[in-house]
């Protein structure tokens, strides 16, 4: 039961935990944006947003090819690193837009990315459904206690 939370931590943390950010970050393209219109405000949290879908769809797939808890673990420890690398990022863009903290008030211009984020979220939990087949195993329990220390980081 506690691996079951550990992954369900997972899944919320990093959907949840970035969602503030998913929700400053919107599908406009700068050839999208409308002749004479200022800067984009929150292109950096869009920027951010399609690397964290991208990096959950993959950590996704690789666990839906996990054939064993070695390629868990592999799947597991891949995403550690990257997070490692997006949860300061994630920090700081929710510190720089206190107003992604806040569902009531994500921009028109953002709800796309929102869109993206609850559509990750079934493969997400498929994942850690079958990841959790393997959480005795020792690989996978040490994937475990590294991600929550990466976790700490977007405190």
């Amino acid at each position: 039961m506690k691996s079951l939370k550990f992954f369900a931590i997972i899944g919320l943390g990093l959907l949840l935990g970035f969602t503030a950010a998913c929700k400053k970050g919107g599908d406009q393209t700068p050839a999208d944006k409308p002749a004479g219109r200022p800067a984009d405000k929150y292109a950096e949290v869009r920027e951010a947003v399609n690397s964290y879908v991208s990096l959950l769809e993959t950590f996704g797939t690789e666990i839906e090819a996990a054939q064993d808890a070695k390629a868990v673990a592999a799947a597991m420890n891949k995403l550690n690193e990257a997070m490692r690398e997006v949860a300061p990022k994630i920090k700081t863009l929710t510190a720089k837009f206190p107003e992604l903290n806040d569902d009531a008030t994500t921009p028109e211009e953002l709800k796309p990315f929102m869109v993206k984020m609850t559509d990750i979220h079934p493969k997400m939990m498929a994942a850690m459904q079958k990841a959790n087949q393997f959480s005795d195993d020792p690989g996978v329990q040490a994937a475990k206690v590294k991600f929550a220390e990466i976790q700490k980081l977007m405190e």
